[in-house]
């Protein structure tokens, strides 16, 4: 469609402003008037967009000038008599068509580089397909795949512009690009190599049924997303090792990231201002050994810890607080540290277990350990008298014996139970009258999956049926199992942790079959209507005092992040 072109004079600056009207798909764009070189270019482009010698710009690229100093210009025109040549060849020996294609499409870029103003004066759209996309979460991928794949991309440029490059600096690219790749055996193949269609292609309309863009998921996609960064943020640089050397190099890793660190024979703590700025040496110094380390409150991760190598004379670490310490990080520190480091502060990180811990048997120089704020790790006081008893010296601060003497405690009593079984894994199953077996405790992974302070849209619909026994010893068992043979059969998404959660649960569905006149059992009443229910005989009203206290929300894997 032609632009309709109005000119208009500024009667106070005496400029000409020519306003040009594009009526395009009902989008409206202005432009500045085309200058008389510019129209001629314009119309330039459109008959060599007509010429069928134009085919795939991609496949030649000019990036010299000829020897002669007349550019692209020339190359341009020998080509086209070339090819002139050749389709008369074609026409008199009947066997030119496939030479003839090929010039062809080896010539393209050459012309199209003759006329540089040919694309200059398109107009620029306002409007873009890629504006009403429909929402799709992004793909995760790891920073190394990421850097991985733009290298494999890097040397199959490399390979395809040298495939036959001409003085002129022209290159001819390969018909195919796997005859320039290097050859790989059949099992070895990804489904690039094949020529398959990708997987994220091919699964793009199954996803789509499934994104959820609810507040709560949305939270947990930039999450994660910010989990992605910080892996890449803390990746190790050998760069800085060389330049600054190992002291120096963690020094400023740590600083830069909100830590605060101490040198040998000062006593001053080095961290970053209210602007962000710190004092450190920016090349290697002799003799600067660091001895103290205080990332509490800090994101820091199991792939920073590539940048704290070879610290001789650390002798203290405090990660107090941080969200990403777990039990990789704990074997990872015991063996980095193992002939150095005497004080270990890890209050407040969630995502360590027992079978973490042990981890640090490798630290005989380990004086004092600081466990406050983990009283969930199932058996952390069993794991606290074991390092005690492995590192001489060692002294364990904040752990709460009692409470685990209680648990144990507890948990003997379940097992004394006439309907508690065990299996050959050491899982302990409550029977009912029917034969049925309940888990409540042993072996199985009771680390919090999925936290019920996400509130997520849906609880499981897997559900076991209620355990026929009577209420009051139902209580005692459920009470002696920590909240599990009850919250299992409401179905709370964060697995066997006891939360507010499952109670909530209770009370709601309570309300709606009440609401709509089904029977509720009363097993699965809320805890204060299951209460009023037990006869007011002396023993059940120590058994509602023992329910009470039983229903003590313990702390949650994600409070402290």
């Amino acid at each position: 469609m032609n632009p309709r072109i109005w000119t208009w004079k500024c009667p106070i600056l005496g400029l000409r402003v020519t306003v040009a009207l594009f009526l395009i798909a009902g989008s409206y764009c202005f432009t500045d008037e085309l200058d008389e070189r510019e129209q001629e270019n314009h119309l330039q482009a459109e008959q060599t967009s007509k010429n069928p010698l134009l085919i795939q710009p991609s496949r030649v690229r000019q990036t010299g000038s000829s020897a002669d100093g007349r550019g692209p210009q020339r190359g341009a025109e020998e080509l086209l008599k070339e090819a002139h040549e050749c389709s008369l060849r074609a026409n008199d020996l009947n066997y030119g068509n496939m030479v003839l294609q090929g010039k062809i499409f080896r010539m393209n870029a050459a012309v199209t580089s003759a006329i540089p103003a040919a694309s200059s004066v398109v107009p620029r759209r306002f409007l873009s397909w890629s504006n009403f996309r429909i929402h799709r979460w992004s793909t995760f991928k790891r920073w190394q795949d990421l850097e991985r794949d733009q290298k494999e991309f890097q040397d199959e440029r490399h390979r395809v512009t040298n495939y036959i490059r001409m003085p002129t600096g022209l290159y001819i690219s390969p018909e195919r690009v796997e005859h320039v790749m290097p050859k790989k055996a059949p099992e070895d193949m990804t489904r690039k190599d094949t020529g398959a269609l990708p997987i994220d292609l091919l699964t793009f309309h199954t996803q789509m049924r499934y994104v959820d863009h609810s507040l709560d998921n949305t939270r947990r996609f930039k999450r994660y997303e910010h989990f992605q960064h910080l892996q890449y943020d803390q990746r190790f640089i050998p760069e800085r090792l060389l330049f600054l050397g190992a002291d120096l190099a963690a020094a400023h890793f740590l600083v830069h990231r909100g830590a605060a660190i101490k040198l040998v024979g000062d006593d001053t703590w080095i961290k970053k201002d209210k602007w962000g700025k710190y004092s450190l040496p920016g090349r290697k110094v002799p003799d600067l050994k660091l001895e103290a380390i205080d990332a509490s409150g800090t994101e820091l991760m199991f792939e920073g810890f590539d940048n704290l190598a070879d610290l001789q004379h650390l002798r203290m670490l405090r990660v107090a607080g941080c969200y990403y310490i777990d039990d990789w990080t704990m074997g990872r520190i015991g063996n980095m540290f193992s002939d150095s480091l005497e004080m270990l502060d890890l209050s407040g990180c969630h995502k360590i277990s027992a079978k973490g811990l042990s981890g640090l048997r490798s630290l005989k120089k380990l004086r004092y350990l600081r466990l406050e704020g983990l009283d969930h790790v199932k058996d952390l006081a069993k794991t606290a008298l074991m390092l005690e008893e492995a590192i001489p010296g060692l002294k364990v601060l904040g752990v709460d014996y009692d409470l685990a003497l209680a648990g144990a405690e507890a948990e003997s009593k379940l097992l004394e139970n006439d309907r508690v079984l065990l299996d050959a894994r050491g899982n302990a199953h409550v029977e009912d009258d029917n034969g049925r077996l309940f888990y409540v405790a042993g072996s199985v992974n009771e680390r919090v999956t999925v936290c019920d302070e996400d509130m997520p849209l849906m609880t499981s619909t897997v559900r076991r049926e209620i355990p026929a026994m009577p209420d009051v010893e139902f209580e005692r068992l459920d009470r002696l199992s920590g909240g599990k043979l009850r919250h299992l059969l409401v179905g709370s998404p964060s697995g066997y942790s006891w939360t507010d959660q499952a109670e909530k649960i209770l009370s709601f569905e309570a309300q709606y079959k009440l609401k709509e006149g089904y029977t509720v059992n009363p097993k699965m009443l809320p805890l204060k209507e299951r209460l009023e229910r037990l006869e007011a005989s002396e023993e059940e009203l120590g058994e509602r005092q023992a329910v009470l206290e039983g229903r003590r929300k313990p702390v949650l894997l994600a409070e402290g992040s």
